[in-house]
């Protein structure tokens, strides 16, 4: 079967030869991004609970050290993450994660 000249051909043939695999592909999509909004929200919440968390004259010198590290270290996270394109992080994770996980 040859491919059409015209262009609404070329798209009916298409979507005939590979609509179920579009259809699979859109699927999976979704369900990478509804479970990446959950996982964002999560860390989100928790971020924001932990940067809000009140410091008392009270606590011991232990816990302050322990507070403001913490919220340095999630000062540090939101800023990278806020500040670089969420293509470049897909790369940096994508490319990253095989060179450690699968030499």
């Amino acid at each position: 079967m040859s491919l059409p000249s015209d262009f609404f051909g070329r798209m009916v043939f298409i979507l005939q030869n590979y609509g179920p695999s579009f259809l699979a592909g859109a699927g999976k999509t979704m369900a990478i991004a509804i479970v990446g909004t959950l996982i964002g929200c999560v860390i989100g919440f928790a971020v924001g609970i932990i940067q809000t968390t009140p410091e008392s004259k009270q606590d011991n010198l232990f816990k302050k050290i322990l507070i403001k590290g913490i919220k340095f270290i999630l000062n540090v996270y939101v800023e990278v993450f806020r500040g670089t394109p969420m293509m470049v992080q897909a790369m940096f994770i994508f490319y990253g994660s095989s060179a450690l996980f699968w030499n």
